[in-house]
């Protein structure tokens, strides 16, 4: 597809995937973007939370900062259709305070601005893409329909922008409307009876009869939840398991003794820094005993997003939302020699460790860890100083567990081409 005389192919998205889990060892910018995501057959390109998680904010900043040039426009065009998803997807009232999202802020007024947005920014994007690819006199009907979304998906999109324009200032012209959620909207239940109907081909007639009572089954009907199962794979067992089964090489590209960390890993390694300190305030913060020693010492390890210089803030910038936590060069230097010790014991052959007990003891003592904790602590009492540090280290080692895991599962995804869902657990089969 082409849109403003720029490609928008959906390559540029399985690049990103390919070079930010090309090392997996974890540490990505978009942990949320998995195999499933890209590889779709005619099951998958079915599900909407599919598309939800491609055509995201996050993926968008992501192409916008590693994409270059090249995939400005699908970084665009992905970032329009993220804010348009969250138009239709308003589904309770403190979800877009507590996410930072205006655009999924409920609706209070039929003069809102997300109305103007999707009038005047999305179906004029729509039909701006759609008259500069048809300018061209000499291009035939079939090469236009190539750079162009489908005449299906495009008059959909069209389709439920008007219709959605014109019902939001009817549903606050009536009595005592004065929020609306546009997540209630769904129109799976018309689906699902006139597919039914056209499975039996019955005339249209008694499908007109009985309309009224089929509309008033689907009310009565409670919606269902479909409870999402997570599985927690352990380390120790995990590795070697899959290295045995799937003959998985645990060695990654480049040389086994360079410990550097990528571009992507840089920007990736900004998120959980900010996120450790951030997470171990609030966890003292709900406490009856406040240790107020403790919260100072976390404070100075936090700063404010204008006193933050450095090449590697350059993603954390892009996403965030005004609720992301900036940590000190001090601090970042701490995480950046853990994250240099841990990867020392996933990188390359060897037996299976286990985070906590093999790690936990090399990262706590090893010099470079040290020195950067003294340089940061200097100010601290000692017990302060020795608590808040076992608390960093032992949470920065649980996440990096959770993520190494997850890496992992990526790696028997693409080394067997299929994705994990509507299958056995991974343990169970191995």
């Amino acid at each position: 597809m082409s849109s403003n005389c720029k490609l928008v192919p959906f390559y540029h998205v399985k690049k990103f995937y390919e070079e930010d889990s090309s090392v997996g060892l974890g540490l990505r910018m978009v942990p949320k973007l998995k195999y499933e995501h890209l590889h779709i057959n005619s099951f998958s390109a079915m599900r909407v939370d599919l598309a939800a998680k491609v055509l995201s904010e996050s993926v968008s900043h992501a192409l916008h900062l590693r994409g270059g040039e090249e995939a400005s426009e699908t970084a665009r065009f992905i970032g329009l259709k993220d804010n348009f998803f969250d138009c239709l997807n308003v589904h309770n009232f403190s979800h877009g305070a507590r996410a930072l999202k205006p655009f999924q802020m409920p609706y209070l007024s039929p003069t809102d601005f997300r109305l103007k947005w999707l009038k005047e920014v999305f179906l004029g994007y729509l039909k701006d893409w759609k008259s500069s690819v048809e300018q061209p006199r000499e291009l035939k009907k079939t090469e236009q329909n190539l750079l162009l979304l489908s005449c299906e998906t495009r008059f959909g999109l069209e389709m439920t922008g008007m219709s959605f324009l014109e019902l939001v200032p009817y549903l606050f012209s009536l009595p005592d409307v004065q929020s609306f959620l546009s997540q209630r909207l769904c129109q799976d239940p018309l689906e699902c009876f006139f597919g039914l109907q056209r499975q039996r081909a019955t005339h249209i007639i008694q499908v007109c009869y009985c309309m009224e009572a089929v509309s008033r089954w689907y009310c009565r009907r409670e919606s269902s939840a479909f409870p999402k199962v997570y599985q927690y794979v352990g380390h120790f067992m995990f590795k070697e398991k899959v290295k045995s089964h799937y003959a998985i090489d645990a060695a990654t590209s480049g040389n086994a003794d360079d410990y550097g960390l990528t571009c992507s890993e840089m920007y990736a390694l900004r998120y959980p820094a900010g996120y450790v300190p951030r997470t171990l305030r609030r966890k003292l913060e709900k406490c009856k005993k406040k240790k107020i020693e403790l919260l100072n010492c976390i404070g100075d390890m936090q700063e404010s997003d204008d006193s933050v210089q450095s090449d590697s803030t350059n993603w954390i910038k892009c996403v965030d939302r005004g609720g992301l936590t900036f940590v000190n060069s001090q601090t970042f230097e701490l995480f950046l020699a853990m994250e240099l010790e841990v990867r020392s014991h996933l990188q390359g052959p060897g037996k299976p460790v286990n985070f906590m007990s093999d790690i936990a003891p090399k990262v706590k003592n090893n010099e470079d860890v040290l020195f950067c904790w003294s340089m940061l602590s200097s100010s601290w009492d000692e017990e302060s100083s020795k608590t808040l540090f076992k608390m960093v280290v032992d949470l920065w080692l649980t996440i990096r567990g959770y993520s190494n895991a997850s890496a992992w599962i990526e790696k028997y995804k693409v080394s067997q081409m299929k994705s994990t869902q509507k299958s056995k657990g991974i343990r169970k089969h191995i």
